[in-house]
């Protein structure tokens, strides 16, 4: 199965599992970043409604 893949991916069996391994861990590190900034919003939400982004850039 493996070789297979790693065939049409034009890659080696360990340069495969590098990139996955680092894409895993990327999108581990976008998640841990996007919870952090939800819960800094829920703790001090500074959204304005759209006429107020508006009235206040002077549109």
């Amino acid at each position: 199965m493996f070789p297979k893949i790693v065939a049409i991916d034009g890659l080696s069996l360990s340069e495969l599992a590098r990139t996955k391994l680092l894409e895993v861990l990327e999108d581990q590190v976008d998640m841990n970043l996007y919870q952090k900034a939800m819960k800094d919003h829920e703790l001090n939400d500074e959204s304005i409604s759209h006429p107020d982004m508006l009235r206040e850039l002077g549109l």
